[in-house]
């Protein structure tokens, strides 16, 4: 039985999320990036949420793995938990520091219609970048995603650059309904500046996620921990997978 990671970037990141902790997984591992077959200024404004999906679907499907374990980081949260809906090959999905909106509402549902309109007016307006430098958003990753990065980890990200989202993420209502007898886990990072420690337990009720795994670390933690993360998820695929 063959068995993958396979990861989901969190917003605007891409496979050079992941590069410190790859070395350190047990299991072959595969990221997916960017979240369409085409990284296009028309893709990112019309392409559908499901069409995103079944994107994903095909491609875990092509891992030739017999069972997947899904890792979703940050605004990577809800696209996790939509595949595990339509793909067979998941068996678990790991939430890191994820965004998982209540059934029926969206990603930026939890805001007043002003900021709503403020973020998708942004994201637009992103999307017609097909990459924008970190170092343009030196504060942000700087001071709030990665605020227990090391100078040299920092160094390494403001060298990378930032994929525009595609503007459905943020705009989809997400439906739990029916939701298969997969496993979930969610790993709060208690550090962290974009969301506080009772944020992130408040999303992780929203799949009605259990195993809660909290590790000291800030929003880019296979930055700043990689052992700390590798350390949960090789657990977790040798307890859940039976290996």
């Amino acid at each position: 039985m063959k068995i993958s990671f396979v990861l989901l970037p969190g917003a605007g990141m891409s496979h050079w999320l992941w590069k410190f902790l790859l070395p350190l997984l047990e299991f072959p591992a595969v990221s997916i990036s960017p979240r369409m077959p085409e990284n296009t200024r028309e893709n990112r404004l019309k392409m559908s949420f499901g069409e995103i999906v079944d994107y994903h679907a095909q491609l875990i499907e092509g891992t030739g793995a017999d069972k997947v374990v899904l890792v979703g980081h940050s605004g990577a949260g809800l696209l996790a938990a939509a595949l595990a809906k339509v793909s067979s090959r998941v068996c678990h999905v790991v939430f890191v520091a994820a965004n998982i909106p209540k059934n029926g509402t969206t990603a930026i549902g939890v805001f007043g219609p002003e900021i709503q309109k403020k973020t998708i007016d942004a994201v637009t307006a992103q999307a017609e970048f097909d990459r924008i430098p970190v170092k343009s958003l030196e504060g942000l990753f700087v001071n709030v995603f990665g605020n227990q990065c090391t100078p040299e980890q920092i160094a390494y990200v403001l060298g990378q650059d930032s994929l525009p989202e595609p503007v459905c993420v943020l705009t989809e209502k997400m439906d739990w309904t029916d939701y298969p007898a997969v496993g979930k886990t969610y790993v709060v990072c208690t550090n962290d500046k974009t969301l506080t420690e009772a944020q992130q337990r408040y999303l992780a009720s929203n799949l009605a996620i259990e195993d809660i795994r909290p590790i000291a670390a800030d929003h880019l933690v296979m930055i700043s921990r990689p052992d700390a993360l590798a350390l949960e998820l090789n657990e977790i695929a040798h307890r859940y997978i039976g290996l």
